[in-house]
C-alpha cells in the first residue's frame, strides 16, 4: 500500500511525497514553476475571479436546474407511456400541455433565473405526480382483481372473453 502526501508552501512549489508501506520505500517529487505568471498577474486573476463569482454562481444554479427540469421532462414522458392504458385522455392531453409549456420557457432558459426554472418545473412535477398516482391505484386495484378473480376463473375453466394482463 502507498501512502501521498501533497504539501502546498507558500513558494510556488509542490510537493509530492509517497511512502511505500510494505517496503518502508520513500520517493519525493517536487514541481515548481519556470517562470510565466509574475505575482501581480496571479493577484489580477484572483480579484477577476472574485468579481465573476456571482455571475459563476448563478450559471451554475441555472445548469443545474435545467438538467434537473430535463430529467423530470424525460421521466414524466416515459411514465406517461408506461400507464397510458390507465390514464385518461383528457389527463394526458394536459399534462401533455403542460410538458410543452416547460419546453418553451427552457427555451428561453439563458435569459430565466434558476428559481424560476425550478418553479416551473416543480409545478409539472406536482401535477404528474397526482397524475400517476391516479394510475397506480388503478394497477394495483386491477392486480387484486386479478388476483381474487383468477382462482374462481381457473376453477370455472376458460373464460368466455379473453383475459389481458397488462401487469
Amino acid at each position: 500500500m502507498i501512502r501521498k502526501r501533497i504539501s502546498r508552501h507558500i513558494s510556488p512549489r509542490l510537493y509530492l511525497f509517497s511512502r511505500d508501506k510494505g517496503t518502508g520505500k520513500e520517493q519525493q517529487i517536487v514541481i515548481q514553476s519556470s517562470g510565466g505568471l509574475s505575482k501581480d498577474d496571479i493577484e489580477n486573476m484572483v480579484r477577476e475571479a472574485e468579481a465573476h463569482a456571482e455571475a459563476d454562481k448563478i450559471k451554475k444554479d441555472r445548469i443545474e436546474a435545467v438538467n434537473q427540469a430535463e430529467g423530470i421532462l424525460h421521466d414524466t414522458e416515459s411514465k406517461m407511456e408506461e400507464f397510458k392504458d390507465q390514464l385518461e385522455a383528457e389527463e394526458v392531453q394536459k399534462m401533455k400541455d403542460k410538458i410543452a409549456e416547460v419546453r418553451e420557457k427552457l427555451a428561453q432558459k439563458d435569459e430565466m433565473d434558476p428559481e424560476e426554472i425550478k418553479k416551473t418545473v416543480s409545478e409539472l412535477q406536482q401535477s404528474s405526480l397526482k397524475l400517476f398516482e391516479m394510475a397506480y391505484k388503478k394497477v394495483r386495484i386491477y392486480a387484486v382483481l386479478v388476483s381474487t378473480a383468477w382462482p374462481v376463473i381457473q376453477s370455472v375453466g376458460s373464460p368466455p372473453f379473453p383475459i389481458r394482463h397488462s401487469c
